[in-house]
């Protein structure tokens, strides 16, 4: 007798059948099944020698009448019993492994991305509950996985309510710092990859290089914790100033400060005695206006008030009205001021 592949396409289809037999054809499988059989007489030997090895007749025997049953089966010879005892083990690897593939995809965090246009905010909900509100033009990247919750801002300024899980600490990557916390309310101004800002509004952040592994993070958190006073543990009312991603400088709020600091989440914008030029910068991301000084002397007069958010033509009104400064707007969507 010849030997048989263990790659033979009808054979493996066969192998395919019996499965599907050993599960319960379904009203749709019946009649294609049927087909299949009846489209070649090797069709109808290779599964009629598959039922036989796994004792599955009593499958066929279901089907008799609408094709016919040998009555007396071959003995199936040394090779083929070999053969299909392959055509088995290899299923049964492709099972295994697809299982563990399916496995490693559900485990592999996915990314999500949340943005505002400049002049809006808005605030999203993660998928652990935990909320960020993201002011003008910022932007954030999520991943979720089964240790850890990561949140990276790519630009702009968020405050995060987290949503408490001590085995699964909320991490926010800023350039080349990271704050961790485990239930709390903090925000964070990222200027650029090395200079950023920090809020504590509740609880506890944790400042830390955002080069750290899970298990580098977790060992710093205890480590911190232990100690009677860490200046990377920030506290709620405290601002941590980054400079150069190590100049850090952390003060005190007081609640008018703490207020001020984070008007903009209630769409407003308040200054105290602010130079000209640092209210512009300020007031620009919340516009597509940008401003020019033409005047030197005008561009640390201090301003004192209060905004709405991308409310350019109060603010325009009030420099004109109380310190005499004209304003003009040009075609690149420009407002140039200077004296009167």
């Amino acid at each position: 007798m010849a030997n048989h592949s263990v790659h033979d396409p009808i054979r493996l289809q066969a192998s395919a059948w019996i499965s599907r037999l050993n599960r319960g054809l379904t009203d749709e499988e019946k009649p294609q099944l049927i087909a299949w059989i009846n489209q070649n007489p090797k069709h109808h030997k290779a599964i009629y020698k598959c039922a036989s090895f796994f004792d599955n007749i009593a499958h066929l025997e279901e089907l008799n009448g609408v094709f016919p049953l040998e009555e007396n089966p071959r003995i199936w010879t040394t090779n083929v019993i070999i053969s299909t005892a392959i055509l088995l083990a290899i299923a049964i690897s492709l099972t295994v492994a697809s299982f563990y593939w399916i496995k490693k995809l559900n485990n592999t965090p996915s990314t999500r991305f949340y943005a505002t246009n400049i002049g809006e905010s808005h605030q999203y909900t993660l998928p652990d509950g935990s909320k960020v509100l993201l002011n003008s033009n910022s932007k954030v990247s999520v991943n979720y996985s089964e240790t850890s919750r990561v949140v990276n801002l790519i630009y702009g300024e968020g405050q995060f309510n987290v949503e408490k899980n001590a085995d699964k600490p909320f991490i926010v990557i800023v350039g080349r710092k990271s704050f961790t916390a485990l239930g709390t309310i903090f925000n964070v101004e990222k200027s650029n990859e090395m200079d950023m800002e920090l809020i504590v509004t509740e609880g506890v952040v944790l400042i830390s290089d955002s080069t750290l592994d899970h298990a580098q993070l977790k060992q710093r958190i205890n480590h911190e914790q232990q100690k009677t006073h860490s200046r990377d543990i920030i506290t709620a009312h405290e601002k941590a100033s980054i400079e150069n991603s190590r100049n850090q400088h952390v003060a005190t709020l007081s609640m008018p400060q703490l207020s001020k600091a984070l008007a903009w989440q209630q769409g407003m914008l308040i200054f105290d005695s602010q130079p000209l030029m640092e209210v512009l910068q300020e007031v620009s991301r919340y516009t597509d206006i940008q401003f020019e000084i033409l005047s030197s002397d005008i561009a640390n007069i201090e301003i004192s008030g209060t905004y709405n958010t991308g409310d350019v033509k109060k603010l325009l009104a009030s420099l004109a009205h109380n310190f005499n400064i004209q304003y003009k707007y040009n075609a690149t969507n420009t407002v140039q001021l200077s004296l009167k």
